[in-house]
């Protein structure tokens, strides 16, 4: 009975070190706040992803076997559409940022 209640407690200490330790100057700060507002946007990117996949590919039969809802498919694969030219937008920016440091930096 002595050792389980030693190692409960040595697992209570470990996790109260955990949060409440001091942190070494190489460690990262991290704000609960801005933690919190990952996790937030994080889920409401995976919900707005799932609802336009949902409307494209199964709302009223999806896009390839027609009934009806067609508003609703052509809608959702134009705001693909869009965000894949956002993202494609972004990245080429970012691309042609990176080589204009990397040619200051040569030059």
């Amino acid at each position: 009975m002595d050792a389980p209640r030693r190692l409960g407690l040595r697992i209570w200490e470990g996790a109260l070190d955990l949060f409440t330790g001091e942190d070494g100057d190489g460690e990262p700060i991290f704000d609960p706040v801005h933690l919190g507002a990952v996790c937030i946007v994080c889920l409401a990117v995976t919900g707005l992803l799932y609802w336009l996949l949902w409307s494209l590919l199964v709302y009223e039969g999806g896009l390839f076997a027609k009934g009806e809802g067609w508003f609703g498919n052509l809608t959702a694969l134009g705001i693909c559409v869009l965000a894949l030219w956002a993202l494609l937008h972004l990245y080429r920016t970012a691309q042609a940022a990176k080589r204009r440091t990397g040619q200051k930096a040569d030059a």
